[in-house]
């Protein structure tokens, strides 16, 4: 709880591991973004509370519900220019922000006048921000999750039936990038195991240990997006040799199994697509929430690429003053700006405070109670909303950040504040998942429909109300979590 009571309720929007102060200044700039031909209804006053490295960003439950009718409203009464305008924003091809990343990757670094590198870092910061989200793609979910809702009760007054229509049609063409790394990953290691490689070391020079490091030169980043961290190349290589050491035979299945599973979702899709065929406005705005779930999906894959930048700027910056890199984590963009420029720098006491915890505010109406904290839900109901079809009973594994991805076993069930890349490996270990985090299109959301399993989503107070061991009952075509006892 931070600060006294307040009269305002709080929504949780997101849940992130994030390694540097910048990652969380970006996170707070980003709920800020706007397009005035799109969202010009935006969230005014958003809070982040950290943790240490743990992330989780708020709006007020009124702002929330205020979005969700009024811009919704827009898409509901087919405003054909913020239609029009959205459209082109999901196809915006981004050319600046990767001629700033073929840029910085002919950059040398370490050649670099104090000033350039400064002003390579807000480049860093504000290049993506700009590019990738020029809108913030939250709002515009939320919105088009309202219109759908309004239009699918139309069609499907059974609360079921309503569920499971809902989170099959909005399935994405495309797998998320997650998915496809694993995929990707899996057919190299088949190819090597057809070649009889079964083992490889980081020194060795054949095709298939080649084939793993542009593999983890392609992906490496993937999970490092708002500055978790990157994987290392050994984490490639420990991953080759378990996969060959289950043999071909997993692999082979693994594959199909994705396969499968993808097949069967856009079966369902197409299915109750047929069903609301008569209905065009309601297939146009199903494909426009699947295309946006694309778009996040990609743009969170093409910001970790710009976190290598940061890092190595991190570096040089830390070997110039002879701040400890671990510090310069710590530094907010100005403060790294006055560093460079005079040599100003942070005290350990500051940084420590910082370490545990911080608030980030943005309030752009009047409250005269400036205090801030997360009301309980006094009704002690677990409210929660299907984001991926289907029943599985498993036992609870709480997961709140990368480290806890060892914990899952396969089958259990992952229940945890909030999902992204850097807990892809338990997500894909989960029999079902459930979040308090909330949003059709949230990284949960997308990867439980992908893998086909059953996902339950804004489930508050779930990390604090289910337990490590426990066995439960997951059914998200009805929305409800039944406790079935300790595991035996």
């Amino acid at each position: 709880m931070l600060g006294e009571a307040c009269e305002r309720q709080w929504k949780q929007i997101n849940f992130r591991t994030v390694k540097t102060v910048l990652g969380m200044e970006f996170l707070h700039e980003l709920y800020n973004r706007y397009h005035p031909e799109i969202n010009y209804l935006r969230f005014k006053n958003t809070v982040i509370a950290t943790e240490g490295q743990q992330v989780t960003s708020y709006a007020p439950k009124d702002e929330w519900e205020f979005m969700e009718k009024w811009f919704g409203k827009r898409f509901l009464r087919e405003d054909q220019a913020v239609i029009d305008s959205l459209r082109t924003y999901l196809n915006r091809p981004k050319e600046r922000f990767h001629r700033f990343l073929e840029e910085m990757e002919t950059t040398d670094i370490p050649e670099m006048d104090s000033e350039e590198l400064a002003m390579a870092l807000i480049d860093v910061q504000f290049v993506p921000l700009t590019e990738l989200y020029t809108v913030n793609h939250v709002q515009i979910e939320h919105a088009l999750n309202g219109a759908i809702d309004t239009l699918l009760e139309r069609e499907f007054d059974d609360e079921e039936v309503f569920n499971k229509a809902k989170s099959t049609l909005i399935y994405a063409d495309r797998l998320t990038v997650g998915v496809e790394e694993k995929q990707a990953f899996y057919e190299l290691v088949e190819e090597g195991l057809e070649q009889e490689i079964n083992t490889i070391e980081q020194g060795d020079g054949n095709a298939v240990t080649t084939a793993v490091r542009d593999h983890f030169e392609e992906y490496r980043y993937i999970h490092s997006a708002y500055g978790a961290e990157p994987y290392e190349f050994e984490y490639y290589v420990e991953r080759y040799n378990d996969l060959a050491d289950k043999g071909i035979a997993h692999v082979e299945t693994t594959l199909q199994q994705i396969e499968e599973a993808d097949k069967r979702a856009t079966q369902r899709r197409n299915e109750y697509l047929s069903k609301i065929d008569h209905n065009e406005q309601l297939k146009e705005l199903v494909e426009l929430m699947a295309s946006v779930g694309t778009l996040r999906d990609r743009n969170k894959a093409l910001l970790g690429q710009s976190t290598k930048y940061r890092e190595q700027l991190l570096n040089e910056i830390s070997e110039r003053s002879d701040v400890p890199r671990g510090e310069l984590n710590w530094y907010f963009l100005t403060e790294l700006c006055e560093l460079l420029d005079n040599g100003s720098q942070i005290d350990g006491e500051t940084i420590a405070s910082r370490k545990a915890g911080m608030v980030f505010t943005r309030n752009e109406l009047v409250d005269t109670n400036a205090s801030f904290a997360i009301e309980d839900d006094a009704t002690g109901v677990l409210a929660c909303e299907c984001a991926s079809v289907g029943t599985y009973e498993g036992v609870v594994r709480v997961v709140r950040d990368s480290s806890d991805n060892d914990r899952m076993n396969l089958g259990d069930v992952m229940v945890a504040p909030g999902t992204d890349f850097d807990l892809i490996n338990a997500m894909q270990r989960a029999g079902a998942i459930v979040t308090e985090e909330g949003g059709i299109l949230s990284h949960a959301a997308v990867i439980s429909r992908e893998l086909d399993i059953p996902c339950l989503i804004g489930v508050e107070k779930a990390t604090e109300l289910l337990e490590d061991g426990q066995r439960v009952r997951v059914d998200a075509d009805r929305g409800e979590i039944t406790v079935l006892g300790d595991q035996i």
